[in-house]
């Protein structure tokens, strides 16, 4: 019976690489090659910056002067 190893390990496969992890946390899961430069597993997916800018509050006056109605 042939013994099992690590899919990283095998030197003949190019669909799989071993995640890069993070420098606090290293990783080593096999994670599949796709068009990302540096392939991760979910844990160590790097989001992209925030894109949504929250409006700023325009300051309202807390009255309004009503105008005379004659």
């Amino acid at each position: 019976m042939e013994e099992e190893k690590d899919i990283c390990q095998d030197t003949n496969q190019t669909l799989f690489k071993p995640c890069q992890g993070s420098e606090e946390v290293p990783c080593n899961k096999p994670v599949p090659v796709s068009l990302s430069e540096e392939p991760c597993c979910p844990l160590h997916l790097r989001l992209p910056p925030q894109m949504y800018v929250p409006e700023q509050v325009l300051a309202v006056p807390q009255e309004l002067g009503a105008a005379p109605t004659d």
